[in-house]
Parts: structure tokens; C-alpha cells; sequence
């Protein structure tokens, strides 16, 4: 795993070290504990594995290394550090959960006062558009926010490096996608074009709203729920989690069926795939408001059970397992066969790149020479 992404750093703590020393063969089963060192006989150290490894579980604080060799390297002295104690304030403070729902609320509270702001203040022509963008850049400048003053790190979620190149793939991504699978249904035919409408400026409204809604969702699901989860538990345990959260956030919708609230599932998992390959937020944000707009301004499908009126006007037919019926393609196989083919690909990509963090139960790992 590169050291950009890894779970654990360096930490300069206590350290408390268990040294394995020949011990000649009538004395194998005896200990001799001496100041900081435990010396036992090379045949006994299976047995006082187990007592390192609840000793070392115990110490092991997601983000922080607590093993490496001690001297000149020699792997037969294992160091084990202890995070230093802290005030019941800072743990609490620094409990995953507590971190997802202060940064949640923040995310939430700054996105529904700004909205409400500019809406009073902004010039009635200006209202079409500039509420949702001006929300969308506090949004983000609050989890910017979040995470220099509470978690005390550079916001690599954030990075300008490569951002311009993530957000145009994401939109020519989630763009192709929708395309892709209105093309399919077309070929088997199950959508008629019925008519072009006039560009208007009601169709750039829906866009800053879908630039909204890709922000607040991403930055949610996966910059504070997926990340956060990820930093405690794994990548695996993070997937699944802020997939199904991500689904049951979407039961409200209209409409919403059993194969509705499965693809927004697979859509959750999708979109980690996304952050994941990337370790920022661009590319996701991109997909899902490329994907929304698309699918809701340009061909006047539903998104999420909500009816949509864009430039095109078309007409699908057929059974509602193809066609999503009345929520919209969202509840379509064709939706689950895209989500699975791309996200399978990021997700192969992710781990190649070594962007897979390891289960809590696998970061604990003693070296004995």
C-alpha cells in the first residue's frame, strides 16, 4: 500500500519492546522479566504470540504505526507503541462515529443556511442558478473546515492536483453512461425520441441543482461516511456500509421498489469505487452530477422517482425490470449491468493501485527474526 494512503504512520510514543533470546533447553519453559523486556526461549514464543497480539490489538489506534524494528533493525526486538493517554473529551471527540455526525451536521447546516441566504438576498433573475452553486462551494469549504480543525490534516480529498482532469472524466463518464443505456434500450426497442424542445435557461437550473446534489451527497457519503469508516474498519467493511446507507437515504424517493433501492445500492458502492481510484472527491462529484443532468435535462427521465423535463422528449415502453418504469432508469437492469461493468473496472484499478486499506483485524502483524 503506498505510504500517501497507508493506515498507519509513524508515532512517537512509549515504547515497550519483548525480546526473544536462546535460552538453553532445560529452562524453555521458564520467563525472566526483567525492567522492560520479556525474554522467553525460542520454543515458548508461539505461546506469548497470543499475549503480544491482545497486547498489540489494545495499543493499535487506526492511523498510527505501532511496530517497527528498534536498534540497528533487528527484527528479533519487536517495539509496540502506546498511543499516549488521552482526556475522555479528545477519544470521544475522535470516535468514528462522533466525527461522522459532527462533520455530517456541519456539511447539512451550512449547505440549508446558505441555500436560505442566498435565496433572500440574491436578485430574483439571479436566483435560478446561484443559490445551489454558492451552497455547493460552502459545502465543501465546510468539510475543508472539518477536517484542518478536527482532524488536523491536509484535506488530500480536496487536492488540486489533477482536479481539472477527474471533474471533465467524471462528467464524460457519468454522460456516456446514461447514453449508453438509452442507446441499448433504443436498440431493442424500447425508447422512441418523440420531439426536441427549445434550450432555455430552465434547463441550466437543473444543472447547478445537480452540481448541488453531487456535492452534498459525495461529500457525505463517501468524503465523511465512507472515508471515516474506512480509516476504522477497512476499505471492505466501508463499502458495504456506505452503500446500504447510501441506498436507505433514497427509500423516500417516489416509487421506489425493491430493484430501485438495490441499484442505488450498487450505486453507493459505485461511487467509493470511484473515490477510492482516485483518493478525492472530483471524480465521484462529476459522475453523479453528470449522470443525474443527463439522465433528467437532457433525455426528460425521472431521477429517483422525481419526473423530469429536459431537451428531449422520448417515450420508453416495456416490462419495468428494463425500463425502471415510474421511478426512472435508475431502477433498470440496464443501470445494475453499467454500475457493476464500470465500477468493477475502478474498483480493479483501486486495487492495483494498492488504494485497498486493510480490515482492523489484519493491521496488527508481529515480525519475529
Amino acid at each position: 500500500m503506498p505510504a500517501d494512503h497507508s493506515p498507519c504512520t509513524a508515532s512517537t510514543q512509549d515504547t515497550y519492546s519483548a525480546k526473544v533470546v536462546p535460552i538453553p533447553s532445560p529452562a524453555l519453559n521458564q520467563t525472566q522479566i526483567s525492567g522492560r523486556h520479556l525474554c522467553v526461549g525460542r520454543s515458548a514464543c508461539l505461546r506469548y504470540c497470543l499475549d503480544f497480539m491482545s497486547v498489540a490489538f489494545l495499543a493499535c489506534y487506526p492511523g498510527r504505526n505501532f511496530f517497527k524494528p528498534k536498534g540497528n533493525g533487528d527484527m528479533s526486538t519487536v517495539c509496540i507503541t502506546a498511543p499516549k493517554r488521552q482526556s475522555w473529551g479528545k477519544r470521544l471527540l475522535h470516535f468514528p462515529l462522533t466525527k461522522i455526525v459532527i462533520a455530517t451536521f456541519l456539511a447539512v447546516a451550512s449547505a440549508v443556511l446558505t441555500f436560505k441566504l442566498a435565496k433572500a438576498i440574491a436578485a430574483k433573475e439571479m436566483r435560478i442558478i446561484w443559490p445551489e452553486i454558492i451552497s455547493a462551494i460552502v459545502v465543501l469549504l465546510s468539510y475543508w473546515a472539518y477536517v484542518r480543525l478536527v482532524e488536523k490534516r491536509p484535506v488530500t480529498e480536496l487536492s488540486r492536483l489533477n482536479a481539472l482532469s477527474e471533474i471533465v472524466v467524471g462528467l464524460l463518464i457519468g454522460t456516456l453512461m446514461v447514453e449508453a443505456e438509452i442507446g441499448a434500450l433504443y436498440a431493442l426497442g424500447h425508447y422512441e425520441l418523440t420531439g426536441i424542445n427549445n434550450w432555455t435557461m430552465k434547463l441550466v437550473q437543473p444543472l447547478a441543482v445537480m452540481v448541488f446534489v453531487g456535492v452534498i451527497e459525495e461529500v457525505i457519503g463517501r468524503g465523511i461516511i465512507f472515508r471515516i469508516t474506512e480509516e476504522a474498519l477497512g476499505s471492505l467493511p466501508a463499502i458495504l456500509i456506505s452503500a446500504l446507507l447510501f441506498g436507505l437515504a433514497h427509500i423516500p424517493g417516489k416509487d421506489a421498489g425493491v430493484m430501485a433501492i438495490g441499484n442505488t445500492v450498487a450505486a453507493g458502492a459505485f461511487f467509493a469505487a470511484a473515490y477510492m481510484l482516485t483518493r478525492r472527491l472530483w471524480l465521484c462529484i462529476a459522475i453523479h452530477a453528470a449522470w443525474n443532468y443527463t439522465l433528467g435535462s437532457i433525455f426528460s427521465i425521472a431521477v429517483s422517482g422525481q419526473a423530469s423535463s429536459g431537451l428531449l422528449n422520448g417515450r420508453l415502453t416495456g416490462p419495468e425490470w428494463i425500463t425502471g418504469g415510474a421511478y426512472g432508469l435508475e431502477a433498470s437492469v440496464l443501470t445494475l449491468v453499467a454500475l457493476v461493468i464500470v465500477g468493477g473496472y475502478f474498483f480493479w484499478l483501486a486495487h492495483k493501485r494498492g488504494h485497498f486499506v486493510a480490515p482492523i483485524w489484519r493491521r496488527v502483524s508481529l515480525s519475529v527474526a
